[in-house]
C-alpha cells in the first residue's frame, strides 16, 4: 500500500492516543444518531467516518497531515485497508442537491458499519502489541 507523504507521516502513536481517536469518531457518530436534521445528521456521520479513519491510521502509526485533500485520502486509505470499494464510491456531496432524511439515515448506517468495522481492526492489532 503506498500512501504520499503529502499526506501522511509516520509518528508514534500511544495505544491510549489510537483509542482516543476512535472515542472521538464514535462520540461525532453518537452525536449523528440524535439528530432530526437530515443535513446536520449527515455532516456528523461522515466527520465521524473521517475520524474513524484517523484512528485507524494512527494504530499504524501514520499521522494525517492537514492539507487539501487529506479527507478523500483518508477515505481511500479505509477502502483499501478494509478491501470495502463503497466506502470511497460514496457520493458525499450530492452536487448540492438537498440530504433528505431516509439518505442521511442511510448513510448514518453505512457508517456505524465501518465504525464498528475500523473498533474491530483497532482493537485486535492493539492486543497483538
Amino acid at each position: 500500500m503506498t500512501k504520499s507523504t503529502s499526506f501522511f507521516r509516520k509518528f508514534q502513536f500511544l495505544p491510549e492516543q489510537v483509542e482516543r481517536n476512535l472515542r472521538n469518531a464514535q462520540n461525532d457518530l453518537k452525536i449523528a444518531g440524535r439528530i432530526s436534521l437530515p443535513s446536520v445528521r449527515f455532516t456528523y456521520s461522515y466527520t465521524a467516518l473521517i475520524k474513524g479513519g484517523i484512528a485507524l491510521l494512527s494504530c499504524v502509526q501514520l499521522k494525517v497531515r492537514s492539507v487539501p485533500g487529506h479527507q478523500s485520502m483518508i477515505i481511500e486509505h479505509l477502502a483499501e485497508v478494509m478491501g470495502d470499494r463503497t466506502i470511497a464510491d460514496q457520493d458525499f456531496y450530492g452536487g448540492g442537491i438537498l440530504m433528505t432524511d431516509k439518505d442521511s439515515r442511510e448513510y448514518l448506517r453505512f457508517v456505524e458499519r465501518v465504525l464498528n468495522e475500523i473498533e474491530l481492526r483497532i482493537k485486535q492489532h492493539l492486543r497483538c502489541q
